[in-house]
């Protein structure tokens, strides 16, 4: 896949993110127009792993904002080839939100996990202010 997505995560200057620190009040809740196709659900999925992996919090699937904390990812576009997102967040340490990004497969029929899983680290990179502590 010609994503140069693995080369543009690695290229940002990151700056360290505190860790979310308690597991029972972060949620995340995906939502958009394209939130119920598949590719999108995957992509929920992956961002759950890569906090899970990053901070070692497991979040809560929600439709409405844990007692501290949520994570939300607005997915505009979704097909098998394609997603549109960004990614917010809300506390009461105030909230922040990624810019809305594009992944697009062109040699492909479907994107692969790896690619969500990149694309989900990069919404996470770029949210600013960077995701406080949920506590």
């Amino acid at each position: 896949m010609s994503l140069n997505l693995r080369l543009f995560a690695a290229s940002l200057c990151l700056t360290a993110i505190p860790a979310v620190t308690n597991a029972d009040s972060a949620s995340l809740a995906c939502t958009g127009p394209a939130a119920a196709e598949p590719s999108a659900e995957r992509l929920c999925a992956a961002l759950q792993t890569v906090v899970l992996s990053r901070y070692g919090v497991a979040l809560q699937s929600s439709g409405e904002a844990g007692e501290s904390g949520k994570l939300r990812l607005e997915l505009q576009k979704s097909t098998s080839t394609a997603v549109s997102a960004r990614l917010s967040w809300q506390s009461g340490a105030g909230q922040g939100a990624s810019p809305v990004l594009d992944l697009v497969a062109t040699d492909t029929d479907q994107l692969s996990d790896e690619a969500l899983a990149d694309f989900a680290e990069t919404l996470l990179s770029l949210t600013e202010p960077p995701l406080p502590p949920f506590h």
